[in-house]
């Protein structure tokens, strides 16, 4: 029984002590990272007013992304920080959320979508839709290159 108990407490220990994976593509502090060409190519498209977009944070996603990318400040927040900042900023927040890349249709596909976030008088998070892009990736085996689709591009929403 001891025995048994030890080896547990040693796998535990070990597991604690390796690095897990990570499921980034991000070369060359990020530039390479599908999830940032996607955002370039959204936020060239964005014709908004507002220089500080909110993302919603998700570290598989956005941990290496930049703060400041085609003109536009990135804040990335957490549902905590966002409930934070509809309490002390607006009654409303437009919120971006990037998609973790599907495969669909034999294109690799990142969507991007934004959300107007308010809450109502019970205190609970309302996200309506606004709209978004999917951008779509080509891979081709022979060159290991992954490219942008452009005629694939597709801003949709309301």
């Amino acid at each position: 029984m001891r025995s048994i108990t030890l080896f547990l407490l040693f796998l535990f220990l070990f597991s604690l002590v390796l690095s897990a994976q990570t499921a980034t593509t991000t070369e060359n502090g990020g530039s390479s990272s599908v999830y940032f060409i996607a955002l370039k190519i959204y936020l060239r498209n964005l014709n908004s007013e507002e220089k500080i977009l909110f993302f919603r944070r998700d570290d598989r996603i956005t941990a290496g992304l930049p703060a400041v990318l085609e003109g536009y400040n990135l804040q990335f927040l957490s549902m905590r920080d966002l409930k934070k900042k509809l309490k002390t900023k607006k009654s409303e927040l437009m919120v971006y959320k990037i998609f973790p890349m599907k495969f669909e249709d034999g294109f690799f596909c990142v969507g991007i979508i934004r959300y107007k976030v308010t809450r109502d008088k019970r205190k609970v998070l309302r996200m309506s839709y606004e709209g978004g892009m999917h951008v779509y990736f080509s891979y081709d085996c022979e060159k290991n290159i992954l490219s942008i689709v452009d005629d694939k591009i597709k801003m949709f929403g309301i």
